[in-house]
């Protein structure tokens, strides 16, 4: 891994934006308790002592002014991207300096000190977690230099897919094996019958 980083400087940014076309409603806004997942997601980065915002797309603002401050939301941009890449450049348009700690409000079952354990590891240009086959991308702290590359290589139509995994290979982005232990801890959850035992 290369230096560490100045932990200051990292923003949190829950992920909502996704279409939970799966799911049939909006992922973000399912509670468990009182709660929704998104204040959960958010609160749990907050733990960590470092600012957090919401990842939505437009047509997602209404509902979310009734649970957030709308200072405290990211809204998408007009970038010619989808996904998961869409809210994390929007984000980073907006706050340029910042390191992010990306966490999809969908993982709900993370804990803060496994979260704590990325915090202290991260190095950039970006840290993720690995499992045995693959990373989890979603559950990561990327460098705004990293992302002002991938940023670059879209304006000039240089990203050939954009996709986390491709993201992660673009920007050599350093991985952290997870312990088996942790495993359950990044399951996402995408319908409603995989949902039943946590709400």
């Amino acid at each position: 891994m290369q230096d560490m980083i100045n932990k200051t400087n990292i923003l949190g940014l829950v992920l909502c934006g996704g279409q939970s076309t799966r799911m049939g409603k909006d992922k973000g806004m399912l509670k468990k308790g009182d709660r929704t997942w998104a204040e959960i997601a958010r609160e749990k980065l907050l733990a960590l002592k470092i600012p957090a915002v919401v990842s939505v797309n437009d047509d997602q603002v209404d509902e979310y002014e009734k649970v957030f401050s709308i200072s405290d939301l990211v809204i998408d941009e007009e970038f010619e991207v989808g996904g998961p890449l869409l809210g994390l450049l929007s984000a980073h348009h907006r706050f340029p300096d910042k390191d992010i700690f990306v966490l999809a409000c969908d993982i709900v079952e993370m804990k803060t000190e496994v979260m704590e354990h990325l915090v202290d590891r991260y190095a950039a240009p970006a840290t993720v977690f690995k499992n045995e086959y693959f990373a989890e991308p979603l559950c990561g702290i990327y460098s705004h230099e990293a992302l002002a590359i991938v940023l670059e290589a879209l304006q000039n139509y240089e990203l050939r897919s954009h996709s986390m995994m491709n993201i992660l290979k673009l920007i050599s982005a350093n991985t952290i094996e997870i312990d088996k232990s942790w495993y359950q801890l990044f399951n996402n959850f995408n319908t409603p019958i995989e949902v039943k035992g946590i709400i």
